[in-house]
């Protein structure tokens, strides 16, 4: 897997190239609509968990998290009105500008690089990595989730 590189050299990155935009409107039914969908995440994840650990579907288990992690991201950072280029972009964008969530940045990388690697080289993921990134994917999910939440009451 590849390493992750620095966040600011990073972020820095992502705008002088414009893959960091930003619109002028936030499109809350968008918003709405991923938060909908990463709650239907949830709720299979958490209905097929047992078995899918039973069966040794780390690698499934791993992608449908992310994929969950990344529609809550995107609807947090639609917020903002940002339209980003790329995962790796977003991923600095959030962590640059939200410390406050304890995103860690180091942690979020090597998820999508991980991510990238079961999808695109065909990696297939062991136990070991699984339960190391689970409780990460279970917190971070969470936060996501309660500011999305709470960021559409103040609107």
């Amino acid at each position: 897997m590849k390493q992750v590189k620095n966040l600011e050299e990073e972020y820095n990155k992502c705008i002088r190239t414009g893959t960091i935009q930003f619109s002028n409107k936030t499109d809350i039914s968008l918003i709405k609509s991923l938060l909908k969908s990463s709650k239907e995440d949830i709720k299979i994840y958490n209905a097929t968990l047992s078995v899918m650990e039973k069966n040794k579907g780390f690698s499934y288990l791993f992608t449908h998290r992310y994929d969950t992690l990344r529609k809550l991201m995107d609807a947090y950072l639609y917020f903002d009105n940002l339209k980003c280029g790329n995962h790796h972009c977003t991923n600095a964008y959030l962590c640059k500008k939200n410390p406050e969530f304890k995103i860690k940045w180091e942690i979020i990388e090597s998820m999508r690089l991980l991510r990238n690697s079961i999808n695109y080289q065909g990696e297939i993921i062991d136990e070991n990595i699984w339960n190391n990134f689970k409780p990460k994917f279970i917190k971070y999910i969470k936060i996501l989730k309660n500011k999305v939440k709470q960021e559409l009451i103040s609107k």
